[in-house]
């Protein structure tokens, strides 16, 4: 299956865990991002996106997201030439806390079509039920 779509169908802009940040005059692919976000779901974006823009579409990481154990899955594709299922482990931890970043390249891969991005976290939460 091609993930790749040229332009944008405005009709879908925005339902239901799907969202349509796609360029009419550009191609678009379509990934995922699950997890500790604003918006989790499957979104429409150019081609040429990175982890970075895709957390910015999906509005950003909630207080209880794991900053330090995001995760890129990038399924097998033939027509990619991607021969197998493949996960990258990703840290932003420092971006949002530390005074400083630390030094070193900071992986922000270019997201290819299928791509999800899986963003941990912690569920904090009580209940009257689980103490019985």
């Amino acid at each position: 299956m091609d993930r790749q779509k040229v332009g944008n169908d405005e009709a879908f802009s925005q339902q239901g865990g799907f969202y349509n940040f796609g360029d009419k005059n550009k191609v678009n692919i379509d990934v995922n991002v699950w997890g500790f976000v604003k918006f989790p779901g499957k979104y429409l974006i150019p081609k040429g996106s990175t982890v970075q823009d895709l957390i910015s579409y999906s509005g950003g990481p909630l207080i209880d997201s794991k900053l330090e154990d995001f995760r890129l899955f990038r399924p097998k594709n033939d027509s990619l030439k991607i021969t197998k299922d493949e996960v990258f482990y990703l840290n932003y931890d420092d971006l949002l806390w530390n005074e400083k970043v630390k030094s070193g390249n900071k992986t922000n891969p270019v997201l290819q079509p299928g791509d999800v991005l899986i963003i941990k976290g912690c569920l904090l939460y009580t209940s009257d039920a689980a103490d019985e």
